[in-house]
């Protein structure tokens, strides 16, 4: 874990477990986070910090709930597949990302987009590119943005 990260954890203001970004770090722990639903800061609220007496109430799930990757990954490196962003990819699939290594997509949020867990912390990708969804097109340039213009003090010809 590192400032910039990612961890999921209980969120105050959203009273629900979320993915939050580390704000900041004590001792190697996470202290500060934002939520990346709400994007409001607080500390993280564990369960050792609300023994203390910390003002927070107890999520239903644990405050910090971590992915094994390693108990997926293993015996699967084999298998993993190179990142394409032209190839459809499956929930539970094993990839190997050319930045970030080897990867399990653990969720498929919309189309042309997943979710991977790597070593590194969850990311998101594009996939199916060539599955013919909408794609961004840049417009036409227009005729008059094309005209070279001079400098001129006169006013703009109606």
């Amino acid at each position: 874990m590192k400032v910039g990260g990612e961890i999921e954890a209980y969120c105050t203001s959203c009273k629900a477990i979320h993915w939050h970004i580390i704000i900041a770090m004590v001792d190697a722990r996470p202290a500060k986070v934002e939520c990346l639903s709400c994007h409001k800061q607080h500390t993280l609220r564990t369960a050792r910090s609300r023994a203390r007496g910390a003002a927070a109430p107890a999520p239903s799930r644990p405050a910090t709930v971590l992915l094994d990757l390693e108990e997926k990954l293993r015996g699967r490196e084999k298998t993993a597949t190179g990142y394409d962003p032209e190839r459809a990819c499956a929930l539970d699939e094993v990839i190997r990302h050319p930045s970030f290594g080897l990867g399990v997509v653990v969720a498929l949020p919309a189309p042309q987009r997943m979710e991977v867990a790597f070593h590194g912390g969850r990311k998101f990708l594009v996939h199916d590119r060539a599955g013919g969804g909408p794609r961004l097109k840049r417009p036409d340039a227009h005729a008059a943005d094309e005209a070279p213009r001079g400098a001129s003090d006169a006013p703009p010809a109606k």
